[in-house]
């Protein structure tokens, strides 16, 4: 089955604050009332280089901070 890439794009986001592929599927599942599983899930995200994805927005979190930081004081 294909997805709609606004279902993708919820994954990502929600795969980007955090949630685990098992609570993405959960919720997109009881939201789209697909049967979407985890392993497509992590999938998507081995595909698309997801992993790398989070790690630039750590380091943008963490530069936002650390600026925010510095200019307090």
């Amino acid at each position: 089955m294909r997805y709609d890439e606004k279902v993708k794009e919820e994954a990502l986001t929600q795969y980007l604050g955090g949630h685990s592929y098992l609570k993405i599927s959960r919720d997109l599942n009881e939201q789209y009332g697909y049967t979407l599983h985890a392993s497509t899930i992590k999938r998507w995200a081995d595909r698309n280089l997801w992993q790398d994805r989070l790690a630039e927005t750590r380091e943008a979190i963490g530069n936002v901070a650390q600026k925010k930081a510095i200019d307090s004081l």
